[in-house]
């Protein structure tokens, strides 16, 4: 009898019902299995987004490098961060300015008020009144990725080299840079989990919020 399921299953694709009925038992339990870790993990990049904001926008001091490898689940829950070895500090003027630029973001200002908050904090184009393509350069830097494929990009690799061509960057403030980084790894998690398109600045503007709060006098 076994030599003849195991004919079937080879030679017609046909197979016991009770063993079809255990593989379709498995696949329906491994399916949900992986939704349950999916949202789980979900739940994880969220909570990392919210500890990263604190760091930057509250405590002016961050790890520019949270990558996977450097989160780990300990055995009653919680998340450890480990290496710590790019951490950046930021003074209260750069922590004023990003939040500025991450509020204006989240808020959908216009371009021309993001442009400001940009060149307020030391971003540079070559034309330097072209307000529109340095909202560009602060969305791909700080928010998300989904306004590539809305201009009609593959990827936003494509779309920062496409407005590099136009008008390039000519001066790019050096803490910004690992903040984009994080930004960028935090997406990436995102995308990799189904999560949709993360835009970080809605993470971190109740952060920001803390950070204008406290440091401008304006």
């Amino acid at each position: 009898l076994f030599i003849k399921q195991q004919q079937d299953l080879m030679l017609l694709g046909k197979t016991a019902s009770d063993t079809l009925l255990m593989l379709q038992k498995f696949s329906i339990r491994a399916i949900l299995r992986m939704t349950k870790l999916q949202r789980r993990y979900q739940r994880f990049v969220r909570l990392l987004l919210g500890v990263h904001g604190h760091q930057i926008f509250v405590n002016g001091f961050f790890n520019g490098d949270p990558h996977p490898g450097n989160c780990l689940e300990i055995k009653d829950g919680r998340l450890g961060l480990i290496d710590f070895g790019q951490v950046r500090s930021l003074n209260d003027d750069e922590r004023l300015g990003l939040a500025r630029i991450i509020c204006a973001i989240a808020q959908d200002k216009s371009a021309a008020e993001v442009a400001q908050c940009m060149r307020e904090f030391g971003f540079q184009t070559k034309d330097n009144t072209d307000d529109v393509i340095m909202k560009g350069y602060a969305t791909i830097f700080f928010d998300s990725d989904f306004q590539a494929k809305k201009l009609g990009f593959a990827t936003p690799q494509l779309w920062f080299a496409d407005m590099m061509s136009r008008n390039p960057l000519i001066n790019i403030p050096e803490d910004s840079i690992f903040i984009a980084r994080t930004s960028f790894l935090f997406r990436g998690m995102g995308k990799g989990l189904r999560m949709g398109p993360i835009r970080t600045s809605l993470f971190w503007e109740p952060h920001a919020m803390k950070a204008i709060k406290e440091l401008d006098t304006t």
